[in-house]
């Protein structure tokens, strides 16, 4: 077996030093697009939580849940396809032009144009209907908290967005400028969300072996499960084909109809990689229970990097993984550590079904005063 020791800092080369560098405009562009909302919402009284979504396509939007998710009181029914709200800020659209600009504000729900119009005229402080150079500097350096912003920067972002080079940036060419951001928060979206909707629980596996280059990025990512205290509990444990021949001849030795203990030591013994992840154990209960917690969150962050990689897998508990045997074999002492489970992972053989949710969103979801 491989320990992937991942807790100590000295070893990760992705860690540097942190230095204070310029702001690049391109990138205070970015920082500047992901802030307006919440500027927008301090500005309406209201959370920014209506922004275009990643699910909102032509005019329509779908309902997050999957399309197979119940809906509340209607046993097995799909989730509809919903009219996306319009509205937007409301224009008198008398020429070509207006109609044109009233028809794109139509595809924004109500309070997103609204909200940005809000904030065009806050930042317009001398309300000329224009925001010039000395206001998006005060935007960026009070507003937005970015004191380190140079003239010269803040010159260069004002230069990209005054798009057609008259000396100031008219509502057009903020919400031209604007709705790119939206729209690549949108692909940030899809991205996120996609991963959460479709990875799915693998049950088969191609017995293709997986680099070890890709396993090495999805524990590196896994690393970044939420952790009360730092205390990064999880150790990772890749196992080579020795360990794992003697895993499956010890799970199949339980199993007295012969065919039946041969189907299932082949079965495990196909699969081409395994993961044992285990959680450090403390001598407090609160701390063992919140660092169980934090190793779990790491595993779904190993299978939702899996997915990213085009690679399917399998969280599994079963009782082998509790027996001393078990324990002594990948090295592990249950004193001071406790094994969460072991990741299957590979190559799906065929495509897994969408295990359908009984509970709703609502048959979750409580709200107190």
């Amino acid at each position: 077996t491989a320990l992937l020791r991942t807790t100590s800092t000295r070893h990760d080369t992705t860690r540097r030093p942190r230095t204070l560098r310029p702001i690049r405009p391109a990138a205070m562009r970015v920082i500047l697009g992901a802030s307006l909302l919440a500027v927008a919402a301090a500005f309406v009284g209201q959370p920014p939580s209506r922004a275009p979504t990643a699910t909102r396509h032509h005019g329509v939007r779908r309902a997050r849940a999957p399309p197979n998710e119940a809906l509340p009181g209607s046993g097995k029914s799909a989730r509809p396809l919903v009219p996306a709200q319009r509205g937007g800020a409301r224009l008198s659209a008398t020429t070509a032009e207006e109609i044109e600009e009233a028809e794109a504000v139509s595809e924004v729900p109500a309070d997103v144009g609204s909200r940005m119009r809000a904030v065009f005229e806050m930042i317009d402080a001398d309300g000329s209907g224009h925001i010039c150079e000395e206001e998006l500097g005060m935007l960026i350096r009070k507003g937005l908290n970015m004191a380190t912003a140079t003239d010269e920067e803040v010159s260069a972002l004002f230069a990209a967005l005054d798009t057609d080079g008259n000396g100031e940036i008219d509502y057009d060419e903020w919400w031209s400028w604007y709705s790119g951001i939206v729209d690549a928060m949108d692909e940030k979206k899809k991205i996120v969300y996609d991963a959460l909707y479709n990875r799915r629980t693998t049950n088969d596996f191609d017995t293709t072996p997986v680099d070890d280059s890709v396993v090495l990025e999805c524990v590196r990512a896994a690393r970044y499960a939420p952790n009360h205290k730092l205390t990064e509990p999880w150790r990772f444990i890749q196992l080579g084909t020795k360990t794992i021949n003697k895993i499956a001849e010890m799970n199949a030795a339980s199993i007295k109809d012969p065919e039946k203990q041969q189907k299932k030591l082949k079965r495990w013994a196909d699969v081409p990689g395994w993961m044992v992840v285990t959680s450090q154990l403390s001598e407090d209960e609160l701390t063992t229970q919140e660092d169980y917690a934090a190793t779990c969150c790491a595993i779904q962050n190993f299978q939702l990097a899996m997915y990213a990689e085009g690679l399917g897998t399998k969280w599994t508990t079963g009782d082998i993984t509790r027996s001393d045997e078990f324990y002594e074999l990948i090295g592990v002492d249950k004193t001071t550590d406790r094994v969460a489970g072991v990741i299957w992972y590979g190559f799906a053989a065929k495509e897994a079904k969408y295990p359908f949710r009984k509970l709703h969103v609502e048959d979750v979801l409580s709200k107190l005063p």
